[in-house]
């Protein structure tokens, strides 16, 4: 007699209880006919609490202390029982047909299941933008990480996991991931099986004002604080990376190369703190800039020519220009006004509806 495979969606929610029961709803309502949903509120202040327990014994309630978001992925699963998981961001939501199709995509040696996302309003109303933007990588991965730690790849909310994969990469340390959780895992799960893709959308990514990540200020100060911030982050992903690299051995030997998005924020900050960079430093930050656009995987020749232009102007622009020109061009490419920034970011390709 088959069984059909149980499937987890754990939400991790704080605050977000504005947009969770359209959440919790659309992963109630698959057509799979066995998931389990698991909501774990993070010590959400506003009305989460309420929402959650209205739905009585259709869902697994955990509601611990403010730890983080590695905190509420670990939390969520090990209290989950799925063959394969999902992460559901509290203010994202699945389609219908969400999980059936991703069963029908996953392998057994499958790590990883990702799918496209539809960008959404407030008012969850189709902004007509798809993540990622370009073509997402697939298949056997690892050297791609190894060099270029990176993966065309989208958030949280667009990705399946294995059980397998799972439970042998968590628990994660909740003190490392109190946000970005989903950076650990979409870069691991290469290490640990094949990556497969789903060529359409499969969900919904909300996009408003209240996100973790802003930047584009015009003043000097909050952008060299923005740019820290954001090189904090790319160091702590390289380092990351490293580390699941030298559990590989055969690996250990590859040379890596900088992300477009690592080289922006090094360059920037090398521009705006200009007293604190010899001028071999700038040069050796200027070759990495061109090998990275020569380097890089999934650029067209517009994207690689593009990238070094940005780059070059904000070498030679004087500070009080290069502040301005931050302020339109760091922006994500949704948000930004700037010409040059919305040519650079031009998908290759749109995933079809």
């Amino acid at each position: 007699m088959n069984v059909t495979p149980l499937f987890s969606v754990v939400i991790n929610t704080y605050n977000y209880a504005h947009y969770l029961r359209e959440c919790i709803d659309s992963a109630l309502n698959q057509t799979w006919p066995n998931v389990e949903v698991v909501v774990v509120d993070d010590g959400s202040t506003d009305n989460t609490r309420e929402v959650v327990l209205s739905y009585g014994d259709r869902l697994n309630a955990i509601f611990q202390a403010n730890g983080g978001q590695g905190s509420a992925v670990n939390a969520g699963f090990a209290a989950c029982r799925g063959e394969w998981v999902i992460f559901l961001d509290a203010d994202d939501k699945l389609h219908p047909d969400t999980v059936e199709v991703v069963m029908e995509a996953a392998r057994v040696a499958t790590s990883n299941v990702q799918y496209y996302l539809k960008v959404i309003d407030d008012a969850s109303v189709d902004t007509g933008i798809r993540l990622p933007t370009r073509p997402m990588h697939e298949g056997d991965l690892r050297k791609v990480v190894a060099l270029f730690r990176y993966y065309n790849s989208p958030p949280s909310s667009g990705n399946a996991y294995s059980r397998v994969f799972l439970q042998q990469v968590l628990p994660m340390p909740p003190e490392k991931w109190r946000i970005s959780a989903d950076a650990y895992l979409i870069l691991a799960a290469p290490f640990y099986g094949f990556i497969d893709c789903v060529k359409r959308p499969l969900a919904s990514y909300r996009r408003h004002g209240g996100g973790a990540s802003d930047g584009g200020t015009r003043d000097l100060a909050g952008l060299r604080k923005f740019v820290h911030k954001e090189l904090t982050k790319e160091i702590k992903r390289e380092l990351y990376v490293r580390t699941v690299i030298n559990s590989h051995r055969y690996l250990l030997q590859m040379r890596t190369y900088m992300s477009p998005t690592y080289c922006k924020y090094l360059l920037m900050d090398c521009e705006l703190n200009r007293e604190k960079f010899t001028i071999n430093e700038r040069i050796e930050i200027l070759s990495q800039v061109f090998i990275c656009a020569a380097r890089w995987p999934n650029y067209e020749f517009t994207h690689r020519v593009m990238f070094i232009i940005w780059c070059l102007t904000a070498m030679l622009l004087p500070l009080n220009w290069l502040t301005k020109f931050a302020a339109r061009t760091m922006l994500p490419h949704w948000r930004s006004k700037g010409r040059l920034n919305r040519v650079w970011q031009q998908p290759m390709q749109q995933p079809t509806d």
